[in-house]
């Protein structure tokens, strides 16, 4: 069963199973521009990225695939839910990023 409810007064969005879900399917829509703007914004191999407020950590792995295994990636995200390794991002980010809780 997918939980919809998740209401938190300091995220409009949300923090429901459903928004992540959300988040995941947008990612789809976009992997690829990111993947262009991070590599033109001069992310390569070896770089140590941080990404603040990663969300399902999609921007996080697609910067992963970028600075290789040599490199380093971070996502913090607020929302526990977004803890998480792999998800199906295999292709795009390896490494994988950590995925760490925010306060």
């Amino acid at each position: 069963m997918q939980e919809t409810s998740g209401y938190d007064p300091n995220y409009v969005m949300g923090r429901s199973t459903a928004e992540t879900d959300r988040l995941k399917r947008q990612s789809q829509l976009y992997d690829v521009s990111t993947w262009q703007l991070l590599k033109e914004a001069g992310l390569s191999r070896g770089m140590k990225v941080l990404d603040v407020g990663s969300g399902a950590g999609n921007v996080s792995f697609i910067a992963a695939g970028l600075v290789g295994e040599s490199g380093a990636v971070v996502g913090v995200d607020s929302n526990p839910r977004h803890r998480r390794g792999g998800g199906g991002h295999g292709a795009l980010a390896r490494p994988e990023p950590g995925l760490v809780p925010g306060r």
